[in-house]
């Protein structure tokens, strides 16, 4: 959530209760603590271009998650049937021009050209397997995939199906994806959401599709998802009633940022190298030393979650922060050494439980279902409406008035009683940004709408009785 939307939330709050809330900073990405093995030369290289700490840790941890899916932890010795596998899902949250596509394209290069060597290799196979006399051939080569553009139950439960249980997503947008994940399919299978928490979980998921041959089991499903998403639609990760939303692991910068083209650093390039190419499963443990860390972690989150003033969205993060901080171990503890087996290092824990703790301080900034944009198909367009017509106005110079855009009519806002939904929530999306001026000459007064983040528009908010901001303008 950016500036003007965290003061749009103060408002919004004082006009409901005498009490003002105060204004939850900004959260600081614990830079120092996450900088284990290849992770820190990534956070070295890419943030000296001038991209957050957050949106380039949390893009590596996606990443990395990616390409150490054969490995798990044991926490437990007591119940070697609880295993925790790198099932990470990692949102990157900034506004346009925050740094989450730059961060997320350095973290995963290595990665992709992996990922095409194996692909080139996988149709020389196939160009060998069809020239073979049909009687002669064996089986058809499955092609080696680490991640799909296609975050569809379907599509996931297909490549798991020819991968061992294992797939991950890395999407520059990862709103566009999320109805994929079956959160607002219409006359669609309606178990796809579940099946979607099931896969977290790591637990057994099976997908049938009537009136076909499709019939998939996967009995431990890995599946890390990492992408860039706009403040606003936060909403979209789920809802704090069945845990949907505390299985993400946010990561937020709230700033625009102007960053230089860089290549990975050397060594994330080779850690990605060595790591995505490792298929043989290996097994990782708590020692005394991590495991008295992690419980007493743990017991510190269950006190958080277990307060009466502890919002849903934070009280939902924390009870699943224990589950969170040894996935985030497990991939800490390959950074360091790719491929190996034994007790995660202790540097591996201290930097989850600074992780951990770090993304409940988001929720804490970002709030939950209850206190975001709601989340129906009706106010999901209009959502993305007022965003277009964002970017309609900061072509024009970044302030137009209402007349100028029912002459107009962009972003396909044809009728008056449309432009005054889109304009309700404009202002709903950018606080201080919609207002009644009257011209410099005189005359009527008149709706100006600016773009956001506009210098003629400060953050100088009075409460106006009739609705419409009054804010303290220069240069107009």
């Amino acid at each position: 959530m950016d500036a003007e939307s965290i003061v749009g939330r103060v408002r919004q709050r004082q006009a409901e209760s005498e009490t003002p809330a105060p204004v939850v900073p900004v959260p600081i990405y614990p830079r120092a603590a996450m900088a284990v093995g290849a992770l820190g030369d990534l956070l070295d290289r890419a943030t000296s271009t001038g991209l957050p700490d957050a949106m380039v840790g949390g893009a590596g941890l996606g990443v990395g998650a990616t390409c150490v899916m054969h490995a798990r932890l044991l926490p437990n010795p007591d119940y070697p049937s609880w295993v925790e596998r790198p099932g990470l899902w990692v949102p990157l949250i900034a506004p346009r021009s925050g740094g989450k596509s730059p961060a997320l394209r350095i973290a995963r290069t290595p990665l992709d050209d992996v990922e095409e060597a194996a692909y080139q290799m996988w149709r020389r196979e196939i160009e060998d397997w069809e020239a073979a006399p049909k009687k002669a051939r064996p089986a058809r080569p499955a092609r080696p995939r680490w991640t799909v553009d296609d975050v569809t139950i379907e599509m996931f439960m297909r490549v798991m199906d020819t991968t061992g249980g294992r797939c991950a997503a890395a999407v520059d947008e990862l709103r566009t994806h999320l109805a994929g994940m079956g959160r607002y399919r219409t006359g669609g299978d309606g178990g796809d959401r579940a099946r979607w928490l099931s896969i977290w979980d790591g637990a057994a998921v099976s997908y049938d599709r009537v009136g076909s041959d499709i019939s998939i089991r996967v009995s431990a499903p890995v599946a890390p998802i990492v992408g860039g998403i706009q403040p606003q639609y936060v909403a979209l990760l789920g809802d704090d009633e069945d845990g949907a939303r505390a299985r993400w692991l946010p990561h937020y910068s709230p700033g625009t940022v102007t960053a230089t083209p860089t290549p990975p650093a050397a060594g994330w390039e080779a850690w990605v190298q060595k790591a995505a190419r490792l298929s043989q499963a290996r097994e990782w443990h708590l020692d005394t030393g991590t495991d008295r860390a992690w419980r007493a972690a743990v017991a510190r989150w269950a006190d958080i979650e277990r307060r009466t003033d502890t919002s849903a969205a934070v009280a939902g993060a924390a009870s699943k922060a224990d589950r969170q901080a040894l996935r985030v171990a497990l991939v800490l503890a390959e950074l360091v050494t790719p491929g190996g087996e034994g007790p995660i290092p202790p540097e591996a824990m201290t930097g989850a439980v600074a992780l951990v703790d770090y993304t409940i301080s988001v929720w804490e900034v970002l709030g939950g279902t209850a206190e975001t944009l709601a989340t129906s198909r009706r106010e999901e367009t209009l959502i993305n409406v007022a965003d277009r017509l964002a970017g309609w106005i900061a072509e024009r110079g970044g302030r137009v008035t209402r007349r100028d855009i029912g002459r107009a009519k962009p972003c396909g806002i044809r009728k008056a009683a449309q432009l005054d939904e889109v304009l309700a929530e404009y202002r709903a999306l950018f606080p201080c940004t919609v207002r009644e001026e009257t011209p410099e000459g005189g005359g009527t007064r008149t709706t100006v709408v600016y773009a956001p983040r506009d210098p003629r528009v400060s953050l100088s908010i009075s409460p106006d009785p009739d609705g419409v901001d009054s804010v303290d303008t220069e240069g107009r």
